[in-house]
């Protein structure tokens, strides 16, 4: 399934740039709702 796929995407994406994305919401860049979507993703593979 391509949602699948998107998914397990994403939770690789975030094993990596976790630290990075927290970096970023300090500064502001990342809205916290963009950052808890992305987290929820992680969270329901």
């Amino acid at each position: 399934m391509i949602e699948w796929r998107v998914f397990k995407w994403a939770a690789l994406f975030m094993e990596h740039e976790e630290k990075k994305m927290e970096m970023l919401l300090e500064l502001g860049l990342i809205e916290e709702s963009a950052l808890s979507s992305l987290i929820y993703i992680n969270m329901t593979c």
